[in-house]
């Protein structure tokens, strides 16, 4: 079954000033100041209760240069980073798109962020709706770009249909953009978006863009990008159906507020689009707002997730057999969570059937820590289904006290890395630990994102030059453990 996937996303908004003033837009204001900390808060934790896994932190761009505005521009990157500093705190992934910042602000905002966005719309200069000193400048986004590209940062961009552009224009905006990912390899998804007009706007009476053009441009979108993400929204494109029938995979942020660019259009409910989806032999499934396939990275945001999780430490633990496990234990393929030298059998996580869940469901009071078995060659569908199936478990029954990613000898230490970060950004705050060990010999457990696992007294010496290498580069000072006895810690 072909799957197409969505995010469960709430919008702060930490400002609706704007410097721009596309003709298109009834966005921005010219008098607004920044969101009350406490709103922003409430939203989020609003947003949490209803299942949302996303906060997209969205403003126009400069509002730092509109008179009388509060801050500058260090001071708004300043505000924008406690905003998803806090969307952390309260159980959700911010992804930023708040219009062209300087390179150190971005780097900046990288910090706390899995993955962010700007909107390309169009490699053409001189479209009307963006004429004028204060309208969209080419380079300066294309700039802003490759700067995301250049700190690998896992990014959105976009086209915009129906705003005066031709096909030329088209074909070569999403050909700019295919050019970008050939040399950064950052973006991870395409939006292709469709105009809607807006009352009160200079392009009220602007003509929007017909079902089939959007139709021809997915495919389009597709042909150049054939690996690529290529999202549409749902609620601009009542014909949603069809443009998935010729290319789209993904529906964006589906959010239970409004969307706050077109706030007539509302989204429809998941269930909704779950059943028309069915309706052409396709399936729904929620996403995190970074896709794993990206070779970007997410693993700063992933650290600072740790770090409101649990306090960093490095903790070296010594080894235990599976076989020293009580009967009960061995058969159930799990750890006690009084004693993590029983470590589960590689494949729990891929075993974890009906009757394994609802064991764990009623152990009331045990804690388990499982393994997760990392391949070489694997896609990461079925890894993703088994992260989600793992937190939902934990989430009901309070059952894990953390996950070891075991990985086999073929996979890279990099992809160990880049999965171990993912799956922390998808177990969330509410996961207390994550680590990883590997099939080619004992690991070092480190703080619960960067490297981990069990038995590292034994560590082989080119390991563990490696291993030291990544703490050193974490800030941590590598030291090699002591021999020590089953059950005893160094």
């Amino acid at each position: 079954m072909r799957i197409v996937t969505f995010s469960r996303s709430i919008t702060i908004v930490p400002t609706y000033t704007c410097h721009l003033r596309c003709r298109y837009c009834s966005f921005w204001s010219a008098t607004d100041g920044l969101i009350p900390r406490s709103q922003a808060r409430a939203l989020m934790r609003q947003a949490y209760r209803a299942g949302c896994r996303e906060a997209l932190i969205m403003s126009g761009d400069a509002p730092w240069l509109e008179p009388g505005f509060a801050v500058n521009d260090q001071g708004y990157v300043d505000f924008v980073f406690e905003l998803c500093e806090m969307a952390l705190h309260e159980g959700l992934l911010p992804h930023t798109n708040i219009g062209v910042v300087a390179p150190r602000h971005l780097e900046q905002l990288h910090q706390v962020n899995p993955s962010m966005g700007l909107m390309l719309e169009s490699v053409n200069d001189d479209l009307p709706a963006h004429r004028g000193a204060r309208g969209k400048r080419v380079a300066a986004r294309l700039g802003f770009l490759r700067a995301a590209g250049e700190l690998r940062i896992p990014f959105t961009t976009g086209i915009l249909v129906g705003i005066d552009e031709s096909a030329a224009d088209r074909r070569a905006t999403l050909g700019t953009i295919r050019g970008l990912h050939e040399q950064y390899g950052h973006i991870q998804e395409i939006i292709v978006q469709n105009f809607r007009a807006r009352p009160g706007t200079p392009m009220a009476g602007h003509p929007e863009p017909p079902p089939e053009l959007m139709v021809e441009t997915v495919e389009l979108a597709r042909a150049i990008l054939p690996a690529m993400s290529i999202q549409i929204p749902p609620n601009l494109n009542a014909n949603y159906v069809d443009l998935v029938r010729a290319g789209a995979n993904d529906l964006g942020g589906v959010s239970p507020d409004v969307d706050h660019i077109n706030p007539d259009h509302r989204f429809p409910p998941p269930p909704d689009i779950e059943r028309a989806l069915a309706a052409i032999g396709c399936g729904l499934r929620e996403r995190l707002p970074v896709y794993p396939e990206v070779r970007a990275d997410w693993s700063p945001a992933a650290r600072r997730l740790r770090a409101i999780a649990a306090p960093a430490d490095v903790r070296l633990e010594a080894p235990g057999a599976a076989a020293d496990a009580p009967t009960s234990e061995r058969r159930s393929g799990l750890g006690s969570a009084s004693s993590l030298r029983l470590p589960a059998p590689d494949d729990l996580v891929c075993t974890l059937d009906a009757s394994r869940e609802a064991a764990l469901r009623a152990a009331a009071g045990r804690r388990y820590r499982p393994r997760f078995s990392l391949r070489a060659g694997e896609g990461w569908a079925e890894r993703v289904a088994t992260l989600d199936r793992l937190r939902t478990l934990h989430l009901s029954s309070g059952a894990f006290d953390g996950l070891v990613i075991r990985a086999e000898p073929a996979v890279p230490p990099e992809e160990r890395l880049r999965a171990l970060a993912y799956a922390r950004l998808y177990l969330g705050k509410e996961w207390p630990d994550v680590g990883l060990s590997w099939a080619d010999g004992p690991a070092l457990a480190l703080d619960g994102l960067s490297v981990g696992g069990s038995a590292v007294w034994d560590v082989p010496p080119v390991s563990w030059g490696w291993l030291a290498a990544e703490l050193a580069a974490r800030g941590l000072a590598p030291r090699r453990p002591a021999a020590v006895g089953v059950g005893g810690r160094a």
